[in-house]
Parts: structure tokens; C-alpha cells; sequence
């Protein structure tokens, strides 16, 4: 996807570890990126502590003005016009080489997606969830890529069979997901 070897990422999620797309598109991978390869990252998670606010400032500014070499500016599925992403625009606006809008959910179809077309259309490439937003975001980008949510092994091993017969669940539990899944699966 991008050229050279990285060897910085800056990865800006839109919500925190609650939901599945920050843990499985960024949380994870990227502890896995530092691990195997040796990448170094600052992650970004929107929040009005003071310490995140510190950590965003110290990330945004490195980014901007004193962007480390062969790094990744990576936007997770910003899709608000608040402060934060209003700042993120302003980033890509003037950093956009090397740049990836990472979306894994169809958000154009719920809210006003100027936002999410925003980074769509400045972003140097784009990654998609599913070959259905790769389509759709096409228009606005043609340097997009269909990339499912990336599973890395956790190192849980489990230690004994239970006797429960227990059906797993990856992914978001609300929105309309929990009904869906009660309704349609579980009726």
C-alpha cells in the first residue's frame, strides 16, 4: 500500500477500545506492528482528559510540523465536525502524503458524510472494510484497498474444554446490532 518501509505511524481512531474497530483495526495490530517489525507509533484516542489532550497536542504537532521520517498518517473513521476532527483536517490538508482514511463501517449511509468524504478525497489512500464501501468511496478516491479487520493472535491458549457450549462474538453490540442479533439470530 504505501512504498516504503514504515517505520512511524501516526494512527488518530475515532472512539476509544470499546469499540471493536479501535481494537481490531488499530489497538492490535499496531502493539503486533511494534512487536514483530519494531514500528513506533502514537496512537490517538479523541478524549477531554487532560493527559489524552497533552498526548494528542505532542502527536498532532510531531505530525505537522516535525513529521518523523517513513511515517503513516492513519485517520480511523473520523466522521464528526467537531474540534478533533476539524484538526485532523488541517493535518491532512497539509500532510496528506502517506496518509490512509481507514473506514470499516458504512457511516456515509447513517450521518452526513461530508466528513468521511473529506478524508476520503485528501487522504493519499484509502482502506475499506468491505468491497461495498470500497465502491462507494471509489468516487472520491481511487486509492482504495478492501481490508478486513486484521485478527492477531493474542496469545490465549485455553486451557480446558468447558462443559457450556458458548458461541463467540467478535464485534459492536450496539446501534442496533444487539436487537438484530436477539431478533434475527436468536429469536
Amino acid at each position: 500500500m504505501i512504498n516504503k518501509k514504515i517505520e512511524f505511524i501516526y494512527w488518530f481512531s475515532f472512539y476509544n477500545n470499546e469499540s471493536s474497530s479501535v481494537r481490531y483495526r488499530a489497538t492490535y495490530p499496531l502493539d503486533n506492528f511494534e512487536k514483530v517489525k519494531g514500528v513506533k507509533y502514537y496512537h490517538i484516542i479523541p478524549s477531554y482528559s487532560i493527559k489524552e489532550i497533552l498526548k494528542f497536542s505532542r502527536a498532532y504537532f510531531s505530525a505537522l510540523f516535525f513529521r518523523k521520517r517513513n511515517s503513516l498518517i492513519v485517520i480511523q473513521r473520523v466522521q464528526s465536525n467537531f474540534i478533533y476532527s476539524r484538526l485532523l483536517k488541517i493535518l491532512i490538508y497539509f500532510r496528506n502524503q502517506n496518509s490512509i482514511y481507514d473506514i470499516d463501517d458504512a457511516d456515509y449511509l447513517i450521518i452526513n458524510p461530508n466528513t468521511i468524504y473529506y478524508f476520503a478525497k485528501r487522504c493519499d489512500k484509502v482502506s475499506a472494510g468491505s468491497k461495498q464501501i470500497e465502491s462507494h468511496l471509489k468516487q472520491f478516491n481511487s486509492n482504495i484497498v478492501h481490508i478486513t479487520s486484521p485478527i492477531v493472535d493474542l496469545g490465549i491458549v485455553k486451557q480446558n474444554k468447558s462443559n457450556i457450549f458458548t458461541i463467540g462474538w467478535i464485534g459492536d453490540f450496539s446501534g442496533g446490532h444487539k436487537e438484530a442479533i436477539l431478533e434475527i439470530i436468536f429469536p
